[in-house]
């Protein structure tokens, strides 16, 4: 989740386990496998990241042991870019350059707590970067939190994508209305829009709405909040799709999006990108 796309407190992500599951197969025979899992715990405020993941369709877990709330936004760096100049071009605080392609990564994490995203990760040079702001309004990357990875061509085939139990298709500026059901789920977030959206998922307190989420974020976190912050995916950009996994519980959800306007600069919550829906506690069964 961020405060700015393509535009709290120290990341260090320092386990990474690789593992992937595979077919013996025939010389010159590729069979599928199952997809990669990739690990990785966050700290206050860095990366520690593989320098190598296997192209194909990736599971990245992400488990933040800050103290602040974080996520981790993958993107494909085009044409030769380095994370460094990824980095220096945000700091110009001015539009992502055409370089930059979002593709999600595990949003919202709050301390203590972990989240997924499922990846169809293609050969190439990539970057993770944390645009979310600490209590001080600095975004975490300004403290050093990005980093890259090469994704290189295997000679296994990775898995194939996971079947949805629901799909978001974000435009400019909804989410869509899927019904999600109760228990672990499997999201597909596709970008139907013309510019990158997120979706930041987050689980109500009773009697609180989604505006009330909204507004004890951008004012700092103070106080109780109304709400906790359970996943979702970083920014996506159009025409990408990506999904994430959650145990949705029984009650209340809310859904933000905070990615600054390729037109005016704001937050797309702020354009009214913003919903609210009911994971219901029991279901219907029709005879």
């Amino acid at each position: 989740m961020k405060a700015r796309i393509p535009a709290g407190s120290l990341l260090s992500l320092a386990v990474l386990t690789l593992t992937s599951a595979g077919c013996a197969a025939k010389p010159g025979v590729a069979k599928p496998a199952a997809p990669a899992v990739v690990s990785i715990v966050a700290r206050d405020f860095g990366y520690d990241l593989p320098p190598i993941v296997p192209a194909g369709v990736t599971t990245i877990e992400v488990v933040n042991r800050g103290q602040e709330l974080h996520h981790m936004q993958i993107v494909r760096l085009q044409d030769g870019h380095s994370a460094d100049e990824m980095v220096a071009a945000f700091k110009q605080k001015a539009p992502p350059p055409a370089w930059v392609i979002p593709l999600g990564g595990p949003n919202g994490i709050e301390p203590g707590k972990s989240a997924r995203t499922i990846q169809t990760l293609t050969p190439g040079h990539y970057a993770v970067i944390c645009f979310i702001p600490g209590a001080d309004s600095v975004p975490h990357f300004m403290k050093g939190m990005s980093g890259s990875f090469e994704v290189v061509a295997s000679a296994v085939t990775a898995g194939e994508e996971p079947t949805a139990d629901a799909t978001f298709t974000l435009s400019d500026y909804a989410f869509g209305a899927p019904t999600i059901l109760a228990g672990d789920r499997t999201i597909r977030v596709e970008n139907s829009a013309q510019q990158p959206h997120e979706l930041v998922l987050v689980r109500l307190a009773p009697g609180k709405k989604v505006g009330d989420m909204l507004n004890w974020f951008v004012t700092g976190g103070k106080g109780e909040a109304p709400g906790h912050f359970v996943g979702g995916v970083a920014a996506v950009a159009p025409g990408e799709h990506t999904f994430f996994t959650n145990n949705f519980e029984p009650g209340e959800y809310g859904l933000l999006c905070f990615v600054d306007d390729m037109h005016d600069g704001k937050p797309h919550a702020m354009h009214g990108m913003m919903a609210q829906f009911t994971v219901p506690a029991t279901v219907a069964v029709n005879n």
